[in-house]
């Protein structure tokens, strides 16, 4: 794990330069290659290695994430491609919503240029009042759907998902892929895509 401070480019000359503080927690390529092309085996018809499955892989990772896991702090995003990027909180590789305040005007997430003081708020995330987990576990934005369907798939019990639960089983399997060659969220999203 490393922390990073970086600066993300903005239309509006006054919010050029933001700020931004993040911990990630990010594959080296060797490690990153075989969780791709194990997903891949895994969810492919005869467990065959498809080229073409793995670069479409490849590109949904870039595209979701460019492979990075962020454990905790702020990532800007551009979702609209408007050019001003806004404010995201993360915590356990899922979008956090709701929280912290600091980051939201008017419910919705500020582009605008943040503080230290809030930069250092983000790297203090928690699960608790009103910070909720979002829809998508990085790296490749995989769903407690597609982790649903994949035991399904073979049969087994799905775990429970809800709440905080699912950042719960996203750490986990997180660090434990962090150690091996196969990545279990990886595996989910492949299946739910092929």
């Amino acid at each position: 794990m490393k922390q990073f401070v970086y600066t993300q480019t903005d239309k509006n000359p006054q919010d050029a330069g933001k700020s931004g503080k993040v911990v990630l927690f990010d594959p080296e390529p060797e490690r990153l290659t075989a969780w791709i092309a194990n997903a891949v085996i895994e969810t492919s018809p005869n467990h065959l290695y498809n080229e073409g499955r793995a670069l479409q892989f490849i590109q949904l990772i870039k595209k979701q994430s460019h492979a990075q896991f962020p454990v905790v702090g702020l990532v800007w995003e551009d979702m609209d491609n408007s050019g001003h990027p806004k404010a995201y909180g993360f915590l356990d590789g899922i979008t956090v919503v709701g929280a912290p305040s600091s980051i939201y005007k008017n419910d919705e997430r500020t582009s605008s240029k943040l503080n230290d003081s809030v930069l250092n708020e983000l790297l203090m995330l928690r699960w608790v009042d009103k910070a909720k987990a979002g829809s998508f576990a990085r790296v490749a934005s995989t769903t407690a759907s597609d982790i649903r369907q994949l035991y399904k798939s073979i049969g087994a019990t799905p775990p429970s998902l809800d709440g905080l639960s699912f950042p719960t089983y996203v750490r986990e399997k997180y660090i434990k892929a962090m150690s091996g060659v196969r990545n279990e969220l990886l595996v989910a999203r492949a299946h739910a895509i092929k």
